[in-house]
C-alpha cells in the first residue's frame, strides 16, 4: 500500500451506499474489495453500472489494478481517489498531478492548449507538438518538456465488456532538461475526443499509469 493521505474515502463510500438501490452490505463489499487492488479489480459491467459515480480503473506499473471513484470535479480537473487514499488528478484525460505516491507528479502546466483534444489529431495523418512544464517530488526543479502527438489508427477496443471504436494516439515526450524521452499512448472517442483509455508515464524513470474510464463524468 502507498502512504495514506488525509482525504476521507469512507465519506465517498457512504455516499455511494446512500445513493444505490443495491443492498448496502453487498455494495460496500464490492467497493471495498475492488478498490483495495488485491488482486486486480475486475468488476462486471452490471456491477460498474450500479455505482452512481464516475469510476475508472487505474493501474500503477508493478502494482495490482484498482477501481477508483471520482472525488471532486473542479476547474476542468477530475480528482480520482483510490481506497488507499492516493489521489490522481486528470485534465481532459491527461494526468497532471498525483498525491500519495512514492514519486509524485506535483504539477503540469502550459501556456499552450493541450493538442491531445484537437479534432485534427483524431484524423488519419494527424500530428501536433506541444511544449509544457512539469515538477515531480523526485525532480523538484521545473523541467521543460516537449511532446509530439501522432495519430496511429482507429481500432476496436473492449471497454467495460463492450466493443468501442477508438482512435489511438501516440505521444513521444522529451524531457528537455534531462535530455531523455518516453512514450505515452491514448485511446480517444472519435467524436467527442474524450480519453477513454491511456498509458501515461509519470516522468523520466517513473512508473507508467494505465487508466480506463468505466463510468464517465457527466457535469
Amino acid at each position: 500500500m502507498f502512504p495514506a493521505m488525509r482525504y476521507p474515502l469512507w465519506i465517498l463510500a457512504a455516499n455511494i451506499l446512500a445513493a444505490c438501490s443495491t443492498p448496502a452490505t453487498d455494495l460496500y463489499d464490492t467497493v471495498k474489495l475492488s478498490t483495495l487492488g488485491t488482486p486486480d479489480a475486475n468488476l462486471s459491467p452490471d456491477e460498474i453500472k450500479q455505482i452512481p459515480y464516475a469510476t475508472a480503473y487505474f493501474k500503477i506499473e508493478g502494482l495490482p489494478r484498482a477501481l477508483v471513484v471520482l472525488a471532486f470535479a473542479e476547474n476542468n480537473e477530475l480528482k480520482w481517489m483510490s481506497a488507499d487514499r492516493n489521489l490522481f488528478v486528470t485534465r481532459h484525460g491527461r494526468l497532471v498531478k498525483t498525491l500519495g505516491l512514492r514519486d509524485d507528479l506535483r504539477n503540469l502546466t502550459s501556456s499552450e492548449p493541450d493538442p491531445l483534444h484537437n479534432e485534427t489529431l483524431r484524423r488519419v495523418g494527424g500530428h501536433a507538438t506541444w511544449r509544457w512544464q512539469a515538477q515531480w517530488s523526485r525532480y523538484p526543479a521545473v523541467h521543460e518538456m516537449c511532446s509530439e502527438l501522432t495519430y496511429v489508427a482507429t481500432q476496436t477496443v473492449e471497454v467495460n465488456g463492450q466493443p468501442r471504436q477508438l482512435v489511438q494516439v501516440e505521444e513521444r515526450v522529451t524531457d528537455v532538461t534531462l535530455a531523455k524521452s518516453y512514450r505515452n499512448e491514448y485511446w480517444l472517442d472519435p467524436v467527442q475526443g474524450d480519453v477513454i483509455m491511456s498509458r501515461q508515464q509519470l516522468g523520466v524513470d517513473l512508473p507508467v499509469v494505465e487508466m480506463t474510464i468505466l463510468n464517465p463524468y457527466t457535469p
